[in-house]
């Protein structure tokens, strides 16, 4: 008699293993290794997605932009210099960083109904774009992006974040489109940032006819 063939079972949704960091322990909250182990054989793009949505989540009174900007860099170059690793090698100062039990409650309590309304537009599809050298430009675009995300420039976080978000979600899903559009929002807020910069110079250098976009 033929033995029935093993069910896969499907990864559970990104919201729903975010959501369960609030159970992680921790005095001071749960350290980013911690959750890194949490996150297990997903944790590089459930990382970088969770340090996305706090850049993009508002938490007024703590530089949140400037911590997690500099933690997606990490965890992305990380990725980059140590391809086909499933788990992050964080340094020994970013693994034993709490997330404050206050920011990371915000963060879901905000961040959830958001990932459940992109997850459910998420499909396999132009996958060369989230695998093997794809995969790549999407962890050194997300370097980027995380560095901007780190500059203090008010209400900067918000498309570089979203950019962040975007490619970890592509990441997640094997979905190349969802990855093309991180890109293209990234990218849109560097061209901005070059545009208001070029206005700026010109302004300096006492140029009136210089306009913004020329």
């Amino acid at each position: 008699m033929p033995h029935p063939l093993p069910r896969t079972t499907p990864a559970p949704s990104a919201a729903r293993t975010l959501a369960g960091l609030r159970r992680l322990p921790g005095a001071r909250g749960p350290t980013l290794g911690a959750v890194a182990d949490h996150l297990s054989d997903r944790a590089i793009p459930l990382l970088l997605l969770f340090l996305g949505l706090a850049a993009f989540v508002p938490t007024p009174g703590l530089p949140v932009g400037m911590i997690t900007g500099s933690a997606c860099a990490v965890v992305a170059f990380a990725a980059l210099i140590r391809p086909g690793e499933s788990r992050p090698a964080l340094p020994g100062w970013l693994s034993r960083k709490p997330l404050p039990r206050r920011v990371l409650h915000g963060v879901l309590r905000r961040a959830v109904p958001l990932l459940r309304w992109l997850e459910r537009r998420l499909r396999p599809r132009l996958s060369g774009l989230a695998l093997g050298a794809g995969l790549g430009l999407a962890y050194g675009m997300v370097v980027v992006h995380a560095a901007l995300v780190a500059l203090p420039i008010p209400f900067g976080n918000t498309l570089p974040a979203l950019a962040i978000i975007l490619i970890a979600l592509g990441i997640l899903a094997r979905d190349g489109l969802m990855v093309l559009v991180g890109h293209g929002v990234g990218l849109a807020w560097i061209a901005i940032l070059a545009g208001v910069g070029r206005w700026l110079a010109g302004a300096l250098a006492g140029e009136p006819a210089a306009t913004f976009g020329q």
